[in-house]
């Protein structure tokens, strides 16, 4: 069996391999809210700039690969934010590491954002972070479905995403996040509406904490699976 944890990209691979559509299968991943919840107090953290409501705060976790993650053209569209005299209340913490981390911090410096963009490196445990923040920023020139998005629900995070395959499988477009479309252009002229008006997020933080973003109940999906196949 081939198991896919996106319907979007089991049917993305079938289109392009249709001998193998009767022997794939959607199973999400599994993730608890009370684990995550849990593990989203298992410590205090501190953030690398002054706490409170004066800022809009963008989260990322991530591994630090330009040409997976996106960061560097997210850099760029800050940068241009900044010209644009929009970055005095806006920080976005990156937590990760990777092969571009040092090209990561060049970048930054080289744009004059060193006031905007903190780059923090890898934490064993992102999650209290999440606490902290007001939306979670994946610029990725690519995806899967990633679980960060659902962990940030999980902790009252708006999704601020470029476009990927399953995104519209974990994200209503406009009522829990936003979704641009996957180009340079399309992430700056997004990131500028949200930091012209960030007031907008409200309404979506608002909907997350009505829902329950976990899915530990689908494991029935698995059992069934692996029943029928052994």
């Amino acid at each position: 069996a081939l198991v896919f944890v996106s319907e979007d990209i089991r049917l993305a691979y079938i289109e392009a391999h249709p001998e193998h559509a009767a022997k794939s299968y959607f199973v999400p991943n599994i993730l608890s809210s009370e684990y995550v919840r849990k593990r989203g107090d298992a410590e205090e953290v501190r953030l690398p700039f002054e706490d409170g409501d004066k800022y809009l705060k963008l989260l990322t976790v991530a591994r630090i690969n330009f040409s997976h993650k996106g960061l560097d053209r997210a850099v760029e569209a800050f940068a241009r934010l900044k010209a644009d005299g929009l970055t005095d209340k806006v920080k976005w913490v990156i937590i990760g590491k990777g092969r571009d981390e040092d090209r990561l911090r060049e970048l930054i410096a080289r744009r004059g954002l060193d006031d905007v963009i903190y780059p923090i490196g890898v934490r064993e445990n992102p999650i209290p972070y999440m606490k902290k923040f007001d939306a979670m920023l994946l610029p990725s020139r690519y995806e899967g479905k990633p679980m960060v998005v659902t962990e940030g629900f999980i902790m009252g995070l708006v999704p601020i995403v470029a476009r990927y395959t399953s995104a519209g499988e974990q994200i209503q477009n406009g009522v829990d996040g936003l979704i641009f479309e996957n180009n340079d252009e399309a992430l700056y002229q997004g990131l500028k509406n949200v930091l012209e008006d960030p007031k907008a997020l409200d309404r979506m933080r608002e909907y997350i904490k009505k829902h329950d973003y976990g899915n530990e109940k689908e494991i029935e999906k698995f059992d069934k699976l692996a029943e029928g196949l052994l």
